[in-house]
């Protein structure tokens, strides 16, 4: 169980390192931003921009989700094996073999996460 224990604190130290290192931070306080813009009553004022700021916000919301939702399962993962409980110990070896195998896409799409990926390619 220790070691079990030793690999979730390890994924989770590595998942936050990506997090930090990859920029995410900086947008998720953008995606803060458009949601107290959207917020706003005033927002639909102009429906062009809504709907520009909108889109912006779903590009976000659909980048930033699978991290989150990654952070908070190995959080989860990691608080049940603090619990040493003997019984959990197959399973959360399942779950955590599971959440490397999605931190490893999650990277992998990282790599196409620059200012110019969501434009359109010429071929």
């Amino acid at each position: 169980m220790e070691a079990l224990k030793k690999q979730a604190k390890d994924l989770l130290g590595d998942i936050n390192n990506a997090w930090h290192k990859s920029g995410l931070m900086k947008l998720e306080a953008k995606l803060e931003d458009l949601d107290k813009q959207v917020s706003d009553p005033n927002f639909w004022a102009d429906s062009q921009r809504a709907g520009l700021v909108m889109k912006e916000q779903a590009s976000f919301k659909s980048r930033l989700e699978p991290w989150q939702n990654l952070i908070k399962d190995t959080e989860d993962v990691n608080g049940l094996a603090e619990l040493d409980d003997l019984k959990l110990e197959a399973e959360l070896k399942v779950q955590l073999g599971k959440l490397t195998e999605q931190f490893e896409l999650l990277k992998k799409e990282l790599r196409f996460n620059g200012p110019y990926d969501d434009l359109p390619a010429i071929l």
